[in-house]
């Protein structure tokens, strides 16, 4: 491989060029060595057939750019910028312990401490960024390099987006790496804020600690979906061996909205550090699972060889008739899950706990529900006596899931995405097409018309389909929201008819004839109105706000 590289050996301004230590999309990193102090440093080299080609070289600039201002601890350090042998360089700091990914390869999973120190250090360096008005955009482990003394450093800002400069992102384009990319980055709206690499890091926290992405999936397609519409894992599904403050945090992060995710990465530090002082200082911390006690780690063999090595106990030694006490109540927990298998829970108590995850205002609580106990409870006790109830929390469910996915079929920009998927989502991208047209042009009686016809055509397919009952309750709001904007428009005018028709039974000629100027001047500003004999005027809109007429339905198939 040597041999075959053209800078191995070469002098690349004051630097000699060593071996090759790493490769990515925007360009080779080489080893090399400063040709008078000796000094050892990273020189990233844009590949001569990137020169001039798409955006590059702007990104190459942007990067030595953004180096060249950067100086904090945790990010690489800039050491020169220029143009030698045909090609651009970067010369930085030679980071030498590896990268957090070759680490995560070899120790995953990591001790939750450990994990929350390397995040404190990748939020204080994206902190600094974003102060700077600077969102990295492809927080990875291969990104995060590690010194000999185990901190972190962020690099690799090639496409690194400036929020108040111009954007290099090629029109429809996505940039990113797919297992870490938030929903934002792949749909293309809201738009990229600090908060889409709080959700990189999410996904980087799942790894740390559950030596796993939080989603099950192996293509980049259904990676893509899934950071798109699955509600996000928690890291206790996995790992319940952590506190419920990271937890809870790490949970957080990986939400679709970016509102909901954590106010910015000081305010996901300073929450770490305040974990990491109660832990130090040895005061309680509230577990998902206590350490020594996971059901899933420990089994009742292991329980008893625990119990029957115990030594004799004073009886005033109270910590250790504790740990008696709590192993003896770990063993009521064993049989309790025992008798779970040997003795099922009846429909009440599916019932419950689903009522208790779908009082929750998360959408994942509410996923998780539907998938642990209603659907269970349907399947065991078909004729359970609580189907009010898991109806109505069912339609709740498949409305968010329904609006949710819709949003994606509408704009998303990577055609796999945009794909309806069954026949729910067919009729509805049917639909939405048809009614381009009169939502462009604001013709609200023929978009009610369009999705009242959607809302009839999933009528049937609802009584085979309960995902088609969201697609359904999505179609009725969007009908009712034409209505309802119709209304508003037509309101002033019901008003000054209103007045009209008042004026000409109970009032004088000129107060008549002063109501109608006025009636006519209203309706000659509408422009849904405009061309209308004010003395034809619908009558039926003769104080009722209602659309003229039925609706206009679409033609076709």
């Amino acid at each position: 491989m040597a041999e075959s590289d053209p800078y191995i050996g070469k002098l690349l301004g004051s630097f000699r060029i060593e071996k090759c230590i790493g490769s990515g999309a925007m360009g080779v990193v080489y080893l090399a060595v400063h040709d008078q102090t000796a000094k050892k440093v990273a020189i990233k080299i844009l590949p001569k057939e990137m020169i001039g080609k798409g955006q590059g070289t702007e990104r190459f600039h942007r990067e030595a750019n953004l180096l060249q201002q950067f100086k904090h601890p945790n990010i690489v350090r800039f050491q020169a910028f220029g143009r030698n042998l045909g090609t651009l360089y970067v010369a930085m700091e030679l980071v030498e312990g590896g990268t957090l990914d070759e680490f995560l390869n070899k120790e995953a999973p990591i001790d939750w401490r450990k994990a929350c120190q390397f995040s404190i250090e990748i939020c204080d360096a994206l902190h600094y960024a974003h102060q700077r008005e600077v969102v990295h955009r492809d927080l990875k482990p291969s990104n995060l390099l590690l010194t000999l003394e185990g901190k972190i450093k962020l690099s690799d800002f090639g496409i690194a987006k400036d929020l108040v400069g111009t954007a290099l992102t090629a029109t429809g384009r996505t940039l990113g790496t797919a297992a870490y990319m938030a929903p934002e980055q792949i749909s293309g709206t809201p738009a990229i804020s600090h908060k889409t690499d709080l959700y990189a890091l999410g996904v980087i926290l799942h790894q740390m600690i559950c030596k796993s992405l939080p989603f099950d999936v192996k293509t980049q397609t259904a990676i893509l979906a899934a950071h798109l519409h699955t509600p996000a894992p928690r890291l206790s599904q996995k790992n319940p061996e952590i506190p419920v403050i990271l937890d809870d945090l790490a949970h957080s992060m990986l939400q679709k909205v970016p509102g909901d995710r954590p106010w910015d990465a000081l305010a996901v530090a300073t929450r770490l550090r305040e974990l990491l002082e109660l832990d130090a200082a040895g005061k309680s911390i509230k577990y998902v699972v206590k350490p020594g006690l996971n059901p899933i780690r420990l089994g009742a063999h292991d329980l008893v060889k625990k119990v029957a090595k115990g030594k004799p106990r004073k009886p005033k030694d109270w910590t250790k008739i504790g740990e008696i006490a709590a192993l003896f109540g770990f063993l009521g927990l064993l049989i309790a899950l025992i008798g779970y298998y040997v003795w099922p829970p009846g429909a009440a108590y599916y019932h419950d706990q689903a009522a208790k995850l779908m009082a929750s205002s998360d959408y994942a609580d509410w996923n998780q529900a539907l998938s642990r106990y209603i659907k269970p409870m349907e399947a065991k006790f078909p004729d359970h006596s609580f189907k009010d109830d898991t109806r109505q929390w069912k339609l709740k469910f498949y409305a968010v899931q329904a609006q949710r996915r819709a949003e994606i079929l509408d704009k998303s920009t990577i055609a796999a995405l945009a794909r309806p998927e069954g026949p729910s989502e067919t009729l509805y991208v049917k639909s939405r097409n048809r009614a381009a047209d009169a939502i462009k042009d604001g013709d609200l009686p023929k978009i009610a018309g369009h999705w009242r016809q959607l809302a009839e055509s999933l009528n049937t397919l609802a009584e085979k389909d309960e995902l088609a009952w969201g697609w359904q309750i999505l179609a009725t709001q969007r009908e009712q929201s034409a209505r309802d904007e119709w209304m508003s428009r037509t309101e002033p005018l019901v008003q000054k008819q209103k007045r009209w028709m008042q004026a000409k039974e109970h009032g004088s000629p000129t107060d008549e004839e002063d109501a109608r100027a006025d009636f006519v001047k209203v309706l000659k500003q509408s422009k849904d109105w405009s061309n209308i004999n004010p003395e034809d005027f619908p009558a039926e809109l003769k104080f009722v706000p209602v659309m003229p007429g039925p609706f206009v339905e679409p033609s076709g198939s």
